[in-house]
């Protein structure tokens, strides 16, 4: 198993985490509270830095029934 290097940008920052042990994505989490209008975006900070190994890819999807992170994209 890759090790993933993760690094606090912010101070209150919350590190990504997995639920279970088992889970192959990691939950990220809004460094800051937003309001988005409707037919609106925003760019919300997380706090954190990920190294992506070259030949990997990370994503963002929305997480089950929770699709609040409708302009899911590639990091």
């Amino acid at each position: 198993m890759k090790t993933i290097k993760i690094a606090r940008l912010h101070p209150n920052a919350t590190l990504p985490t997995r639920k279970h042990a088992s889970d192959a994505g990691l939950d990220i989490y809004a460094n800051e509270t937003i309001v988005i209008p409707p037919h609106s975006f925003a760019i919300v900070s997380t706090g954190v830095t990920i190294e992506i190994d070259p030949g990997y890819v990370g994503l963002l999807k929305p997480k089950g029934r929770n699709n609040h992170l409708l302009a899911a994209g590639v990091v």
